[in-house]
């Protein structure tokens, strides 16, 4: 995990956590003409004459014990490339589809179909992990694109015994697709046939390359890491060991305090070891220190891109480094909300955005994110604990789960509506806001909610989440969980967010201080005090003790009808309680 590293400076990358921040990252740029390591696969980068950083790095990361895995982004290819222009992606008359690379650069995308560019993309990788033999490979812009080449027009032609249909040319390529997404979203219109097509040979196509990169690179070292910056979809899984997350919206995040915190969530659901790139919007110590554990508090580890605040956290991790082990460690489930991120064409479709425009700004972005973003500020500022959950898992994952919250989640399919109307049929508890479920997976209006019969409602009963307080939808969590809680937690005064995990033998609570102005920069955050912490004691389990890590303290607690009850007399930034059962 760690810091964007300086140029002068390459082992200060990403401090990864395979040992407990004992990694990092040096970045390389194989998708230019040249590189800043010694390959024969690319030219050396003019100008560095025998500077080597990639072979400075594993020498530094020998010397103090760290492993080095090295970052490449393949996305596109400028224009002094060997293979510019023969392997980017191609418009339907066969010219080069120019774009503006990251927004800034005149370049264009590679299409990962084309035979010379993935074989230009396994030799380095081939040769990076022959000659250094660095500890893994963090693969950022790995994407299809929608490309007219003659290779990409076979593999649609093989696919389904058809061309490659031109309609798709009006949509200006996307930097990538599907990135921060646990499924691939259909592109184009809902209704047309075609665009069911064009989004699976692009996962094909995505499938193709992200097997070849992984078997090229566990073929060479089977102990080396391959981490994307792209969440996997469920073919994919088998070729990740890790995958990066990064938020960049600021649409529709008023409030922007605990922005980190909620994304971490919503990737925590991601059924892998995940890391969140930390960016700065005041760039202040104290904000860096709180995006960290906003992080670190939802089962992620942080990545941050400065040195600011960086030291207490790393080393409180590095301390207590095995109840920050994800891999054996088990959020506790009790309220679930749903939540998508890439809005798909038929959201777009209901914001009225046409399919020739789909790839534009997401027209229906507020309506369907918005519902989302203020239940998840309710749920905070009434301490409840919560896990965010992706749309596709509705059918698969709710087991375990006391309540689950869906906020305008407007598109719901039948599998998903009988799957929640079991969910509370067995005993879970449903709350819903706008016009959740009035819409089927193609975008057509129901004649009702569908979930009106299970709620007691018509379409008539329709409104916004708006005026809601945070006391009111603690209240409604308590009713629907039935007083099942696994923990509730007060203060007489103060804003914090609460996480649950359990190991064998003991509770682990993160709670994250947001006592402070959600919008403009700070540089503390306001103690809260006098919190109180009541959690379920397992069945056969009794009490041993209860920690708190940060402050280095012994905690006294009461049991009281098979629940603990702890005082914690002050929060500062962060707290971890560690309740030891025997």
């Amino acid at each position: 995990m760690g810091v964007n590293s300086h140029q002068h400076d390459p082992v200060s990358g990403y401090v990864r956590a395979e040992s407990v921040f004992e990694c990092a990252e040096i970045f390389l740029q194989p998708e230019i003409a040249h590189t800043d390591l010694s390959v024969q696969s690319n030219p050396h980068a003019p100008g560095l004459g025998d500077i080597d950083y990639l072979q400075e790095a594993m020498a530094e990361g020998r010397h103090s014990g760290m492993h080095i895995v090295a970052y490449m982004n393949p996305n596109c290819l400028y224009e002094n490339h060997p293979l510019y222009p023969e392997a980017v992606i191609r418009k339907n008359d066969g010219s080069v589809w120019p774009v503006k690379s990251y927004g800034t650069i005149s370049a264009a995308y590679a299409c990962v179909n084309n035979p010379p560019f993935r074989k230009f993309l396994l030799d380095i990788i081939e040769e990076i992990f022959r000659r250094y033999e660095p500890s893994g490979l963090y693969l950022d812009g790995l994407t299809p694109h929608i490309c007219y080449c003659n290779y990409c027009r076979a593999i649609y032609r093989e696919m389904f015994q058809r061309e490659l249909p031109a309609k798709f040319e009006p949509q200006e390529p996307e930097m990538d697709f599907w990135e921060m997404s646990s499924t691939p979203q259909l592109v184009g219109d809902p209704a047309d046939p075609d665009s069911g097509r064009i989004t699976r040979l692009l996962m094909q196509s995505l499938y193709n390359v992200t097997r070849d990169i992984a078997g090229t690179l566990k073929r060479i070292r089977p102990d080396a890491v391959v981490i994307y910056h792209s969440w996997p979809k469920p073919s994919l899984l088998p070729y990740y060991d890790g995958a990066g997350s990064e938020i960049y919206l600021d649409r529709p995040f008023h409030h922007t305090l605990w922005k980190d915190e909620e994304f971490a969530s919503f990737a925590a659901a991601v059924p892998v070891l995940m890391v969140h790139d930390v960016y700065l919007q005041h760039k202040t110590d104290c904000e860096a220190r709180h995006k960290m554990v906003q992080v670190l508090a939802n089962g992620l580890y942080p990545t941050p891109w400065s040195f600011r605040g960086m030291k207490p956290i790393f080393e409180f991790v590095k301390a207590y480094e095995q109840y920050f082990d994800w891999n054996r460690t088990v959020p506790v489930r009790d309220v679930a909300l749903i939540r998508d991120m890439t809005h798909s064409s038929v959201q777009d479709r209901l914001g009225g955005k046409s399919a020739s425009d789909i790839g534009q700004e997401r027209a229906g972005f507020d309506r369907f994110l918005s519902p989302y973003v203020g239940f998840y500020s309710l749920l905070l500022h009434a301490h409840v604990p919560m896990a965010t959950l992706h749309p596709c898992m509705i059918e698969n994952h709710l087991e375990g789960y006391r309540v689950i919250c869906l906020a305008n989640e407007v598109v719901l399919s039948r599998g998903q509506l009988d799957a929640i109307t079991q969910f509370v049929k067995a005993g879970g508890g449903l709350i819903v806001s706008g016009q959740t479920s009035l819409y089927d997976e193609t975008g057509q209006q129901r004649s009702d909610f569908g979930l009106a019969q299970l709620l007691g409602i018509d379409s008539s009963f329709s409104r916004w989440l708006d005026p809601v307080c945070p006391k009111l939808i603690a209240n409604a969590v308590e009713w629907c969980s039935q007083g099942r809680l696994s923990c509730r937690a007060s203060s007489p005064r103060g804003r914090f967010s609460v996480r649950l995990y359990d190991q064998a033998g003991c509770r682990i609570i993160h709670l994250v201080n947001q006592t402070a102005d959600p919008i403009q920069p700070y540089t503390e955050i306001h103690p809260v005090d006098k919190l109180t912490v009541d959690t379920e004691i397992p069945v056969g389990r009794i009490v041993a003790s209860v920690r708190a890590l940060w402050t280095s303290q012994i905690l006294k607690y009461q049991v009281v009808r098979e629940r603990l009850r702890v005082l914690l007399p002050r929060l500062g930034e962060y707290e971890v309680l560690i309740v030891e059962w025997k």
